[in-house]
């Protein structure tokens, strides 16, 4: 991403994202050594969490990008109240 694209995301929010995906991925990358190394004898355990990690971080990443493309494209307060709307009215159905 250059500044180019984005010309008004600031040093600041760049930083917040690199250290938003950094500390995800060093996490994984921390727990993949660990788990090769001390323990080699046990299998399974984790892979499926770490693997729930790196997808948060390309959420995280999808979202940002999003908003920096359009940021209307975000659920706002009116989205919110009609879908507890379309909820309250399901929930009502299903009730026995």
């Amino acid at each position: 991403m250059s500044d180019l694209e984005f010309p008004a995301a600031s040093a600041e929010l760049k930083e917040i994202v690199r250290e938003t995906v950094a500390a995800t991925t060093y996490d994984c990358d921390t727990f993949l050594n660990v788990k090769c190394q001390a323990f080699e004898h046990i299998k399974g355990g984790g892979n499926f969490l770490m693997t729930i990690g790196l997808f948060a971080v390309v959420n995280f990443l999808a979202k940002v990008y999003r908003h920096l493309i359009e940021p209307a494209a975000f659920v706002t307060k009116q989205d919110v109240a009609y879908a507890k709307q379309l909820l309250s009215g399901a929930s009502a159905k299903l009730t026995i």
